[in-house]
């Protein structure tokens, strides 16, 4: 049998890297159990149609292309992404609180204005922290580990929000939304992750 030449054996990812991921989740999770549950809470609390609810969800998309291709990158180059992404979690947690709260067109409307606001910056905002935080060389397979992440919040979210619906009442993965966006901007900020520093510039992080 042929013999094994002896190889070095590859790293794995930072914890740093994991915690990012823990956030990504937290955050997708929170914002998956809005939008599948949506439509049902707009039938419960204002009568929506679901031809009504497509053009809300159309709205939050305009807004999200708007922030995204259009004002994200004046903004985190005034701002910098380790102000601006706690500012956007902060965003989402008001928005689906304020939805969850929502008997008004009046409350219901700027809500989610604000939560696609704070989407619409939260979500490059973190992947520009995870690129910062992977060494180039590594840097496609870092965000395949985040996209993990997101892949599943996506796959356990909405059934778990549904759980919710049914069993507490059309408030309920709004509000729970709004807590676990809470928790990962405590997460965020207490393991310091918004200050990460570029991994090119700091060997040892990799």
């Amino acid at each position: 049998a042929a013999l094994r030449r002896p190889g070095r054996a590859r790293r794995p990812l930072s914890p740093l890297l994991g915690r990012l991921a823990l956030v990504s989740f937290l955050t997708t999770l929170a914002f998956v159990g809005f939008e599948s549950t949506f439509s049902l809470f707009g039938r419960a609390r204002f009568d929506l149609t679901e031809g009504s609810a497509s053009f809300v969800f159309l709205g939050i998309g305009i807004v999200l292309v708007v922030v995204q291709g259009m004002l994200f990158g004046r903004v985190i180059g005034a701002l910098g992404v380790q102000r601006l992404y706690p500012l956007a979690l902060v965003l989402v947690v008001v928005g689906l609180g304020l939805v969850g709260a929502a008997t008004t067109w009046a409350v219901l409307v700027p809500a989610l204005v604000v939560l696609s606001l704070g989407q619409g910056v939260a979500s490059p905002s973190l992947t520009e922290l995870v690129h910062r935080a992977a060494p180039a060389a590594r840097r496609g397979e870092a965000m395949g580990f985040q996209q993990s992440a997101t892949a599943v919040a996506r796959v356990v979210g909405p059934p778990l929000a549904g759980l919710l619906f049914d069993r507490l009442g059309e408030w309920s993965p709004m509000v729970a939304g709004a807590a676990i966006t809470l928790v990962a901007l405590v997460v965020l900020v207490s393991w310091r992750l918004h200050r990460t520093p570029s991994a090119d510039m700091t060997p040892a992080a990799v």
